[in-house]
């Protein structure tokens, strides 16, 4: 029978004192320094990446408010041509105004000859700068209804050619009913910025008078 080793009882002892030390350096956490190090790049990183979509998101509702544009612009312009079209015919001005006074304006009859005829007058009022479509009691006569078809209008001008190709407001600055008469085709410009977060935008368009086309054109007394 052997007895017990003089070092026997001391290493148990040992053994879970160092287990204990061990523990202890695996356990321990981030310092208050390392934590504010983190925490300033990820502010650093999260800054940077917050600058960079604020451009991303600029453009888009710039974009956005260039299609807003274009599309308020071009549904006037539609607008105003379906009417142009479909003019039968171009009602003249007073003899007392200038034909400059076509520029800004013009005034058609809708509807079949005979028949009830709506007359529809397109004026751009440089003070409210707005383009309104007017229905008129009859023709130079009192406004009955009146929509605004377009807002924030920089420009809204007709131009009349005779079928020459004859630019009539020019040629007749004091004859405003050669104008209406010797029309054949219509050119209409319009420039607008309903929303200003975009440039504004220009169209351009043309319509042909279908009661002035040959065979069917009214007395003219231009050329």
């Amino acid at each position: 029978m052997t007895g017990p080793s003089p070092s026997g009882a001391a290493a148990p002892v040992a053994s879970a004192t160092c287990g204990k030390v061990r523990r202890r350096v695996h356990q321990h956490g981030f310092t208050l320094v390392e934590l504010t190090v983190v925490m300033a790049i990820m502010t650093i990183v999260l800054a940077v990446f917050v600058t960079m979509l604020i451009p991303l998101g600029n453009v888009a509702t710039q974009t956005g408010a260039i299609a807003d544009n274009q599309q308020a612009v071009r549904f006037a312009a539609d607008r105003i041509t379906s009417d142009l079209r479909s003019a039968n015919p171009l009602d003249a001005f007073s003899s007392s105004q200038p034909a400059s006074t076509y520029t800004n304006q013009i005034e058609l009859q809708l509807g079949t000859t005979g028949s009830s005829q709506t007359t529809v007058r397109w004026m751009f009022d440089p003070a409210s700068q707005t383009l309104d479509r007017q229905v008129l009691s009859m023709p130079g006569g009192t406004v009955v209804s009146s929509t605004t078809v377009l807002t924030t209008v920089a420009q809204a001008t007709f131009a009349y050619y005779s079928s020459a190709g004859t630019d009539l407001v020019a040629a007749n600055p004091s004859n405003s009913a050669a104008v209406a008469l010797c029309a054949v085709r219509v050119q209409v410009v319009l420039t607008a910025q309903p929303n200003s977060k975009a440039p504004p935008f220009t169209d351009t368009v043309g319509a042909t008078i279908r009661n002035q086309l040959p065979g069917g054109q009214s007395s003219c007394t231009y050329p």
